[in-house]
């Protein structure tokens, strides 16, 4: 037999370094024993009629001992190949190890999709300087014109591409930049004590060992304190119940992608929030059928901190309107978004005003009905409330 090892150590299959170790045993001669080896160690196994013949990336040499070294002049697979003689300069029958391979480049980290989060959408800016929309999910399409009002991030890989239903990358819309700043840093988790997500690695050299993954009350990598590294068996997913991921608690997630030469990568995601709690409404809504340059209009206005988020964490982000014959109904307007340009009312944000043709309703006013127009506040992580005139 002839191993990737030195004598009595176990058989080597990946390694990150360029020193190779080959050692061999159980060739014998009865008549008259074993003169010397032939010993090769090429990127492929050889026959003893090119074994002499190697070239320069290939090491060969005769010598009495059952164990070579060699240091490789670059990584790759190596194959040691052996050949006893016996004193009559008989050879042996070519043996040839199954191989080591020297990967000194770490694995690849990629695509990380967590469960259960929403992001506010934004504009990031990769090394090369193109510019990508990031939207509620986390995932990424190009935004060329946005220059402007992006963030340079180092990892641009770890946000998934967007794909269309025939599953070709999405090439982007014509985003309007003024409806977008920098992408936050932050991210919210919409589930308490769940920790789910998946994600893409990959080692073109050495195939990947194990990945694992930690949780953090810092952006260290080193050693996570709310749970520290688990192994996912190889599998490029996880699923944990933790009871210390509440309401309101900041954390950052940590994978480590491990390849069979023990080299690995770690990356370092967040802050994540566990939000779990709506927005909430405190006030009311008065809704009047005012005149404007002829035209009947529906109007509904409210304090411009009527709607707010119960833990002060982050501003509201969406603001839909409906319009109904009870509280919360959306019969003749379904939840929609308040318009940019609202007649009698001031434009601000967050909204305290919103107008509406009665002719767009497609219904008429009259004094036996009772009509609801209702206003629904939505935060970052998604969660909302909805409040009635």
């Amino acid at each position: 037999h002839v191993h990737d090892s030195l004598p009595g150590e176990t058989d080597t299959d990946y390694q990150q370094d360029v020193i190779i170790h080959a050692s061999w045993e159980g060739f014998f001669d009865r008549e008259s024993g074993v003169m010397f080896y032939l010993v090769t160690v090429a990127e492929e196994c050889l026959n003893l009629g090119n074994m002499a013949s190697v070239g320069n990336s290939s090491f060969v040499t005769n010598t009495t001992s059952t164990y070579v070294t060699w240091e490789a002049p670059h990584p790759g697979t190596y194959y040691s190949t052996v050949v006893a003689f016996n004193r009559a300069l008989e050879p042996s029958q070519p043996i040839c190890s199954d191989g080591v391979t020297i990967d000194n480049s770490p694995p690849m980290l990629r695509e990380v999709l967590v469960d259960n989060v929403r992001l506010k959408p934004g504009l990031v800016r990769d090394g090369e300087g193109n510019v990508w929309m990031v939207d509620r999910n986390g995932y990424r399409q190009p935004a060329p014109l946005c220059r402007n009002v992006s963030r340079e991030v180092e990892d641009i890989e770890l946000w998934p591409l967007l794909q269309l239903p025939n599953g070709t990358v999405h090439p982007g819309n014509e985003t309007d930049c003024q409806l977008y700043q920098e992408l936050s840093t932050r991210t919210y988790m919409t589930e308490e004590n769940l920790l789910s997500l998946r994600w893409n690695g990959e080692d073109q050299e050495s195939d990947i060992y194990d990945y694992e993954v930690g949780m953090s009350s810092t952006e260290s990598p080193d050693l996570p304190d709310i749970l520290q590294f688990t192994s996912t068996n190889a599998h490029p997913h996880f699923t944990t119940y933790h009871p210390n991921l509440g309401q309101g608690k900041q954390f950052y997630l940590v994978i480590k992608a491990i390849n069979r030469a023990q080299m690995f990568t770690t990356k370092v995601l967040g802050p994540y929030i566990v939000d779990v709690t709506p927005p909430a409404f405190a006030g009311q809504i008065d809704v009047t059928l005012e005149e404007h340059d002829g035209e009947q209009m529906l109007v509904g206005r409210w304090e411009c901190d009527a709607f707010y988020e119960t833990d002060g964490d982050d501003a509201l982000l969406l603001f839909e309107f409906a319009v109904g014959h009870s509280p919360e109904s959306s019969e003749l307007l379904p939840f929609t978004p308040l318009p940019a340009n609202s007649a009698l009312c001031n434009v601000t944000f967050p909204p305290s005003c919103l107008s509406v043709p009665v002719a767009s309703l497609d219904w008429q006013l009259h004094g036996t009905h009772t009509y609801y127009m209702s206003v629904r506040a939505e935060n970052t992580a998604g969660l909302s409330v909805v409040a009635s005139s």
